[in-house]
């Protein structure tokens, strides 16, 4: 029923954040917090 091109485009697009939120987020705050020597929230706050 849903599958038209739109909502397929839709589909990869909320794949691909989500993706981007579990996996490009985290190692982010990690690499942030790394380099920089600050804290978690500072790095947190800066990729948000």
């Amino acid at each position: 029923h849903f599958q038209t091109t739109t909502n397929l485009i839709l589909l990869s697009m909320a794949v691909s954040d989500l993706l981007v939120g579990l996996v490009v987020m985290p190692l982010m705050i990690v690499t942030l917090d790394s380099c920089r020597g600050t804290s978690t929230f500072y790095a947190i706050f800066i990729t948000c």
